[in-house]
């Protein structure tokens, strides 16, 4: 007889429910960053030295001499994946009248819930101004970490975005080759009117965040959009979670979902014993039979981790 304690993986529910990724525009945290997957919870992993990123170390041999040798520095850097999910109570009587297939659009439902966690936890945290060092928008005379802001129609946001990428490569060694923005600067951005005159030059039939990438030089840019809903259970607040904030950042390029990779910022993430999915989501159930209910569990543990405060740049105020 299955007791309240008795909580099964469903590979079945968990398989279908991941390819709704392939249609989730809307999420970008997953292809902003690289994904680190580890077998422990908690645990350490080395990296480089900072300096070490910029560092020349070879030099001329002479004839008949041995190289020189250096040594590459490395610190442990420690992580915690948190824990988070919730369950959702199937009624056995809603089952009958349903059918099964109700089973997999309530996974379907919890499975956008995941990926709407997801998003907000690591994008919050890319967006939190004690991560890195930060530049703020100001309407007139900047100085030390001040910019233009956008919305300003004499900023041409091409020279002040390639400056302050300049930033990041003089502390990091690394030309940030990615962005992440929030969508009210995705909006300034087009309407700059240097922006604008870039359009009707190039005449782009697509103006999306891939052109602002050529227009920077960036592989990536990632505009955060999904829309959160605050409110108690059965309440509506809708909210966006931030705004006005651009992230310049290296994101390491070929390689950084490897735990050591180098990078601006990744996530690490935890894959259960029985799940091996891209996003690292999982389905389990329950019997309630006290209450003549299934519960059908979602639970996921990540954590973001800065590796490279250097590599990053965070701008806000920027409209």
């Amino acid at each position: 007889m299955a007791t309240n304690n008795s909580v099964t993986f469903n590979r079945l529910i968990t398989d279908k429910a991941e390819g709704l990724m392939e249609d989730t525009r809307d999420f970008v945290a997953m292809r902003a960053f690289g994904v680190a997957t580890v077998a422990k919870r908690m645990g350490e992993y080395p990296k480089f030295k900072i300096e070490d990123l910029y560092r020349n170390s070879l030099r001329k041999r002479a004839v008949g001499a041995q190289y020189a040798e250096t040594a590459t520095d490395i610190e442990m850097v420690s992580f915690v994946c948190a824990d988070y999910g919730v369950e959702e109570p199937i009624a056995y009587e809603t089952m009958e009248e349903m059918g099964e297939g109700y089973k997999q659009e309530i996974a379907d439902k919890l499975m956008i819930d995941a990926y709407r966690n997801y998003e907000e936890v690591v994008c919050k945290y890319a967006f939190d101004a004690n991560n890195w060092t930060t530049y703020t928008g100001v309407v007139s005379n900047p100085t030390g970490q001040q910019f233009i802001k956008f919305t300003d129609g004499t900023n041409n946001v091409s020279k002040t975005i390639r400056d302050l990428k300049k930033v990041v490569k003089l502390a990091s060694g690394r030309m940030p080759n990615a962005a992440l923005i929030t969508n009210d600067v995705m909006d300034a951005l087009l309407e700059n009117p240097f922006i604008r005159d870039l359009i009707a030059v190039t005449r782009d039939q697509i103006i999306d965040e891939s052109f602002l990438a050529k227009v920077f030089d960036l592989e990536h840019i990632y505009v955060t959009e999904a829309i959160v809903n605050e409110a108690n259970l059965g309440g509506k607040d809708m909210k966006f979670g931030t705004s006005g904030k651009m992230l310049l950042y290296w994101d390491g390029g070929v390689g950084r979902n490897s735990l050591t990779a180098p990078c601006a910022m990744k996530v690490v993430r935890l894959n259960y014993g029985d799940i091996n999915s891209p996003s690292g989501v999982g389905f389990y159930e329950r019997e309630d039979e006290s209450r003549d209910v299934t519960f059908l569990r979602v639970k996921q543990r990540f954590t973001p981790v800065i590796q490279y405060k250097e590599a990053g740049l965070l701008l806000v105020d920027c409209i």
